[in-house]
């Protein structure tokens, strides 16, 4: 004699957890445009405030001859690094490209 499992009961488990879930997922707070725009300010003021830190000549461009490295961190050059490698093959970049990567 073969018995059947009890699916009713697997499947209210199965509910139940899914609910549970939902839940937790409504009271994770989404940030709002507001929010978003703001957050997206600040890096770009940062990166602003970075570039011109390292535009040597302030000129609004940075090239391998013209860029001052003195203070900047280990973690902030690994940051910056794939800037870097498009800099040292010989093009420049400007303020804004350098907000935008």
């Amino acid at each position: 004699m073969k018995f059947k499992r009890n699916n009713t009961f697997e499947k209210n488990a199965l509910n139940k957890k899914t609910e549970e879930v939902n839940s937790n997922i409504k009271k994770i707070k989404s940030p709002n445009k507001k929010e978003i725009k703001k957050e997206i300010l600040r890096k770009n003021i940062a990166f602003e405030k970075i570039f011109k830190r390292l535009d040597n000549d302030k000129d609004g461009e940075i090239s391998k001859n013209n860029i001052d490295l003195y203070g900047i961190s280990k973690r902030m050059l690994k940051i910056l690094a794939p800037i870097m490698d498009e800099i040292k093959e010989g093009g420049t970049i400007s303020s804004e490209e350098f907000v935008k990567k």
